[in-house]
């Protein structure tokens, strides 16, 4: 899939990002409860995590398997599965590149959209945590680029495997089978494409009914702690618009906008994989704004953007590659002047990183510290060990 020549490319932004993301993995600790609650989860023996698969509950199973396994070889809670977090990550790089070229046949576009990935503050930050986006967005790239390749097969295995650690793509489940019957025009094939999606939303379903007299435990959660902690932005359609147009605005520096429009101006050009690239953005958005406006969403985090997030990426490469093209420095389109414009464009987006970070990087969140000892201690007598590495910011 990826030729030699096309490989050597990605290594030197793949370098970058692992870089900076060790540089924040580092000099930060982890930033939510969530994050060491799911620590804790994984810590769990594994047959008691595999007894999750059949035992249903608010939290969906791989994510605990995926971060469990790599800690049961080196029993260090607070670091493990970090660099398991992050390793994944890095690898997600590769099918995020894919898929621009296959979308925008332009090794040059998927090249800047990189090197954004790569010295964005949002992404280095969630590479550096233990969240479940970070390796649900993996599984979920290579699942959308098996579709884009028609490899259908291995498009289900992926998009089960994400369904599996995030309840957002289950919302995509519905578009893609009308997606799919667009392409192909066969009723039959996508009646039996949308049942395999559904296979493990399905059996989800089920077993929560059967064992914990709810269909989605998660449902009531989410309803408790918004009602505890009510937002004024329920019920309001507009105001829930807002809140994640903010989010998305704090997750991309706003120069970088400037581009996306350019692309935007470039619609004439989209063919209908673009489209479909862009209305798996719009959903995933319009998802959480109706979670918001129906009252069942206490807070709300970039992280939750992570698909709109990345899949935006591209587009806004696309518009930097456009005006690079338009510009032409002085008339000549050669790798010094692509080389060049790229640097000013890494320097740019480290400047605002690292100026987003500065709360983080050295100082700390003093007011997560004191919140998160009692989970940290949980960690270390969880794990069973006489000397558990402790990062120097955790306290």
């Amino acid at each position: 899939m990826i030729k030699n020549k096309n490989f050597k490319l990605l290594l030197f932004p793949i370098f970058l990002f692992s870089f900076f993301s060790l540089i924040f993995f580092n000099y930060s600790y982890l930033q939510m409860a969530d994050c060491y609650l799911r620590i804790l989860s994984s810590q769990e023996p594994l047959t008691i995590i595999f007894k999750n698969f059949i035992n249903g509950g608010a939290w969906l199973p791989l994510h605990f398997l995926i971060l469990g396994i790599p800690l049961k070889i080196i029993n260090q809670p607070l670091i493990i599965p970090r660099l398991t977090t992050l390793f994944v990550s890095v690898l997600t790089l590769i099918p995020f590149y894919l898929i621009i070229v296959k979308v925008f046949h332009s090794q040059k576009t998927a090249l800047i959209a990189l090197f954004l990935i790569s010295t964005l503050r949002f992404f280095l930050y969630i590479a550096s945590q233990t969240y479940s986006e970070s390796i649900f967005i993996f599984f979920f790239l290579w699942a959308i680029f098996f579709f884009l390749q028609k490899k259908y097969k291995l498009f289900i295995v992926f998009f089960n495997l994400s369904s599996m650690i995030r309840y957002e793509v289950w919302f995509l489940i519905p578009f893609l089978g009308f997606f799919f019957y667009l392409k192909e025009k066969k009723i039959k094939t996508t009646l039996l494409i949308i049942f395999f999606l559904c296979l493990f939303p399905l059996y989800w379903i089920i077993i929560n009914s059967l064992k914990n007299n709810h269909p989605l435990p998660i449902i009531e959660i989410k309803l408790y702690w918004a009602k505890l902690e009510p937002s004024p932005n329920y019920w309001s359609l507009p105001l829930s618009i807002i809140v994640w147009c903010k989010s998305f605005l704090r997750a991309i520096p706003n120069y970088l906008w400037l581009f996306f429009i350019i692309s935007l101006l470039r619609i004439k050009s989209y063919k209908i994989d673009h489209f479909f690239i862009l209305a798996i953005v719009i959903i995933i958005f319009l998802s959480l704004v109706f979670q918001v406006y129906f009252a069942t969403m206490e807070y709300f985090p970039e992280r939750y953007l992570i698909i709109s997030i990345y899949l935006i990426i591209p587009f806004i490469s696309y518009g930097i590659y456009s005006f690079y093209k338009f510009l032409k420095f002085r008339g000549r389109d050669n790798y010094l002047s692509f080389v060049f414009m790229m640097a000013a464009i890494v320097i740019i987006n480290l400047l605002f990183t690292f100026n987003s970070f500065k709360s983080i990087i050295n100082e700390g969140n003093p007011n997560n510290v004191e919140a998160h000892k009692s989970l940290i201690q949980d960690i270390i007598k969880k794990s069973n060990k006489e000397k558990v590495i402790i990062h120097p910011k955790a306290y």
